[in-house]
C-alpha cells in the first residue's frame, strides 16, 4: 500500500486556493531556499522538534533517550541534536507535549478519511485541498493517486510546488490538479543556485510544459530583499512568463514578502536560519514590482 509522509494538516484555510482549504504538507523538498519558513519540511526523514515554552522541566527526556542526546540544566533539558537520531522516544515520554515528531505516514485511505472530516466547509464555500511542503513532487506516486481520489469525491483540489522535479512526476500529478501555485525563485542561474542550492533550468522547462496543460496556474515570486527584489529580475522574470508560456489559463502572478515567520522553527529543530538579519521589503517597493510585472500585460498582485 503506497504511504505518504506528512508533517501537517490545516484543516480550516482561507488561503492557498478557492473558498475554505484542507492545506496538506508533504515531507521533504529536494532544494534549500535560505528563507524556507517550513524547515520541519525540508528533510526526507521523521524529525523531533523541542518547544520549550511547554516544557515543565520533569526530565523524563533526558532519562530515556537512548543515544544521551538530551541532559539536564539549570534552565531544563539541553538537546546535542549532532546525537539525536530522531527515535522519538522523548516524544512518547514527554507529558506536556514540548516534543514533537515531524513526519507522519498515511496511507491513501487514510488521509482521505481525514479531509472528509471537514469537507462540509469545502462544499458550502468552493474550497478543496491544497498540498504544498516541503515539495509536493517529491512523493510523486502518492500524492498523484491521493488528488485522483479527492478528484473522484468532487474535492477541489490544488498544488503548491517549486517545480524542481522530473517533467513525469509533475505531469502525473498536474492530471488531477484543478490549480497549481507554481514558484519563480530568481531567472539568474547562478543568483538561484546561491539561493535556493540548485539550477533553476529544469524549474523554467516544467513551468512551460506546465502551461500547455489544461490546468489553471499562479505563479508566485517570494520577494526577498538582496537575493531577487531587484527590477532587473522581476522584469526578467516578467518576461520570461509573457513570452514563453501559454498564459490562456494563468490565472495572475503574485508577489510575496519576504517575512521571519517561520525563523523561530529552526531553534526547535536545532538548525541554524540563514537570513537574521534581512528586513521584510517596504511596501513601495513591493508596488513598484507590482507596476513591472503589470507592464507586461500579466495581473499581479501583493501577497497571495
Amino acid at each position: 500500500m503506497t504511504q505518504g509522509v506528512i508533517f501537517d494538516i490545516d484543516r480550516y484555510s482561507i488561503h492557498d486556493g478557492q473558498g475554505i482549504r484542507c492545506l496538506i504538507f508533504m515531507k521533504g523538498c529536494p532544494i534549500h531556499c535560505d528563507w524556507c519558513s517550513n524547515p520541519e519540511g525540508q528533510s526526507f526523514s521523521k524529525e523531533v522538534a523541542y518547544f520549550p515554552a511547554k516544557c515543565i522541566q520533569c526530565g523524563t527526556c533526558a532519562e530515556i533517550c537512548p543515544q544521551g542526546a538530551i541532559r539536564m540544566d539549570e534552565e531544563g533539558p539541553v538537546t546535542d541534536w549532532e546525537r539525536c537520531d530522531n527515535c522519538g522516544q522523548c516524544v512518547e515520554e514527554c507529558y506536556s507535549g514540548a516534543r514533537r515528531l515531524f513526519g507522519t505516514s498515511y496511507s491513501v485511505d487514510d488521509l482521505l478519511e481525514e479531509v472528509k472530516k471537514v469537507d462540509v466547509f469545502f462544499k458550502n464555500s468552493s474550497g478543496g485541498v491544497t498540498i504544498g511542503g516541503g515539495e509536493v513532487t517529491a512523493q510523486p506516486v502518492f500524492v498523484r493517486e491521493f488528488l485522483k481520489r479527492c478528484k473522484e469525491e468532487g474535492v477541489g483540489t490544488a498544488i503548491e510546488t517549486c517545480g524542481y522535479c522530473p517533467w513525469k512526476s509533475l505531469k502525473g500529478i498536474s492530471e488531477f490538479t484543478d490549480l497549481a501555485f507554481y514558484d519563480l525563485k530568481h531567472m539568474d542561474l547562478e543568483m538561484h543556485k546561491k539561493g535556493t542550492g540548485f539550477s533553476n533550468r529544469k524549474i523554467h522547462e516544467n513551468l512551460i510544459r506546465l502551461s500547455q496543460e489544461s490546468i489553471d496556474l499562479i505563479i508566485r515570486i517570494p520577494v526577498v530583499p538582496g537575493f531577487n527584489d531587484g527590477p532587473e529580475n522581476i522584469r526578467a522574470t516578467a518576461a520570461f512568463v509573457a513570452e514563453k508560456l501559454n498564459t490562456s489559463r494563468l490565472k495572475r502572478m503574485e508577489l510575496l514578502p519576504y517575512h521571519r515567520y517561520g525563523a523561530f522553527k529552526y531553534e526547535r529543530l536545532g538548525k541554524r536560519y540563514r537570513l537574521p538579519d534581512i528586513e521584510p521589503p517596504k511596501e513601495e517597493d513591493m508596488k513598484a514590482l507590482k507596476e513591472i510585472i503589470e507592464s507586461y500585460g500579466l495581473a499581479c498582485q501583493i501577497g497571495g
